[in-house]
């Protein structure tokens, strides 16, 4: 995992929520290492992914920005209750399937690289959001989840 990539390569900014007209995309299940693709309403930003976070009852903690090599653009680290989100922001949906269509579910990689992940992780994509969730803590990793997805639309928000 590289750290201190502070270029936002895809040129987007921390927006506030607006609606958006990519099409939806239909929810899968999820466990570890399974890809989690919500419903795609939502326009993310940097500061709505920490209002999720706090709404489902987390308290995260930004940890400066990360990088992957198979990301396109750099992320936020959240430390969240012993759990770990790298959080990137893309401009739009197509963006983030660009990137996140040819990783592998199990490994959160491409097919071609070995990524050593010192926490099993998990893939959530909800439209310009794809989220890298890192816990050993199946619970932990369920309500991130929920708090990043279309399932965390019965949260109230601030």
């Amino acid at each position: 995992m590289a750290c201190g990539d502070t270029a936002d390569r895809s040129g987007t900014q921390d927006t506030a929520f607006a609606p958006i007209r990519e099409p939806n995309i239909v929810a899968t299940a999820a466990a570890i290492g399974d890809t989690v693709v919500g419903a795609g309403r939502l326009r993310w930003s940097a500061s709505r992914v920490a209002e999720r976070l706090r709404s489902a009852g987390f308290s995260p903690v930004p940890g400066g920005n990360v990088t992957q090599p198979f990301m396109n653009v750099s992320g936020t680290i959240y430390q969240v209750d012993g759990a770990i989100v790298q959080a990137y922001i893309y401009g739009d949906a197509i963006a983030v399937a660009r990137d996140t269509d040819r990783l592998d579910s199990a490994t959160v990689a491409p097919p071609d690289m070995i990524v050593s992940w010192l926490i099993p992780p998990s893939l959530v994509v909800d439209n310009n959001l794809a989220a890298i969730i890192l816990t050993r803590s199946g619970d932990t990793r369920r309500r991130i989840r929920a708090a990043l997805t279309a399932e965390g639309d019965s949260i109230r928000e601030p």
